[in-house]
This record gives C-alpha cells, structure tokens and sequence, in this order.
C-alpha cells in the first residue's frame, strides 16, 4: 500500500475557506509531496494580509495574557502553525483595538 491511498482523495475539498487556509494548504501540500508533485499554496482573496513585520518578533513560545471579568488567561502564540491568525491577533492588539472592547 503505498502512502497515498492511506488519505482520502478529497480531504481537502472538506476544509471550510476562507478560515480552514492553513488547514488546507498543509494538507494539499503533504498530498502533493506523497504524489510526487510541485505545490503552490492556495491564497484566499477575503483573506487578511499577514503582518510579517509583527510575525518576525514573535516565537512560538510568545503568549499574550486575556484580562476579562471572570479572570485572566494565556494565548500561546503558534506562528509557524497559524500566521494568519497570530498576526491578526498581534495587529488588533497593536492598534489597540482589543483593549477598547
């Protein structure tokens, strides 16, 4: 059996877009490298521009800490696994927009 008949031929279609990019573009392109094939990641056009500028200053292990009213907690910030979301969170702390709420 070789590696590519363990994946559903479709899995990647069942991602919901434009939330599920990374998901979807990890996943399309693991098929394509067990098929022996090029990859070009999937761009979704609704999709927010990642913030390098904000990415680059920021590790793995950085997490930011959520004050609400019943208590604080942590957001451990994984870049590498979600840059979309890490640098929209970054960008909405950055122009203070989170802390208005």
């Amino acid at each position: 059996m070789d590696q590519r008949s363990r994946v559903p031929e479709r899995s990647p279609e069942k991602i919901k877009l434009p939330e599920g990019i990374e998901a979807y573009n990890e996943l399309d392109e693991t098929l394509h490298f067990l098929e022996g094939k090029d990859y070009v990641r999937k761009s979704v056009e609704k999709h927010q521009p990642v913030f390098w500028e904000l990415l680059n200053n920021t590790t793995d292990s950085s997490s930011v800490a959520v004050k609400t009213n019943k208590g604080t907690f942590r957001i451990r910030l994984h870049k590498n696994l979600a840059p979309y979301a890490v640098s929209n969170l970054l960008n909405l702390i950055e122009k203070n927009i989170i802390n208005k709420k």
